[in-house]
């Protein structure tokens, strides 16, 4: 007796993907076909680097780089019938590297003494390492001095001077943008 509804193959092939390039931060999300809709068939990924990872959920092969992670990896994707034929076919991953703006500290709300003066660290960071330039202004700048050094705010009135709702503005910049 002969059937004709079985087919045999004795080779699969992968779906194939150029080779592409994303932002750091992002992720990259590809389309799997089912591209034997009358076999059983799987698909199963890897990365060859821990800063990559690569799943799949339902039809899509989902890459995701770790945070602020850059550079390249090679992905793996695996198509597998009927639990006996496989083909692999591999791209490369570009991760390439953004500026991500430099973080300051909170700073609170001070209350400084008439002829006085007042120091305020400053705690920033820049997760790309890149130098930080400090920059201060006041609504005041008539009745108050204001000086960065070493990453300390310096400020000192006018003699004789009172007064609130001063607004201190302190930014950063990387030098990045």
């Amino acid at each position: 007796m002969e059937r004709d509804d079985l087919n045999i193959f004795e080779n699969i092939e992968a779906p194939q993907f150029a080779d592409t390039s994303i932002y750091e931060d992002s992720s990259l999300v590809l389309f799997l076909p089912d591209l034997y809709p009358d076999y059983e068939t799987g698909y199963s990924v890897s990365s060859d680097t821990n800063g990559v990872s690569a799943y799949i959920i339902s039809d899509s092969l989902i890459v995701s780089p770790a945070e602020n992670w850059t550079g390249s990896a090679l992905i793996e994707v695996v198509l597998t019938a009927e639990d006996t034929l496989t083909d692999t076919t591999r791209f490369v991953l570009g991760v390439i590297a953004v500026n991500d703006n430099p973080t300051l500290s909170v700073l609170r709300d001070t209350v400084m003494m008439e002829d006085s003066s007042l120091s305020i660290p400053l705690i920033f960071s820049d997760v790309d390492n890149e130098d930080i330039t400090l920059f201060v202004t006041s609504s005041h700048n008539d009745y108050l001095s204001l000086e960065i050094i070493d990453s300390t705010l310096y400020i000192a009135s006018s003699p004789d001077w009172n007064g609130d709702s001063i607004l201190v503005y302190v930014s950063l910049n990387d030098n990045m943008d």
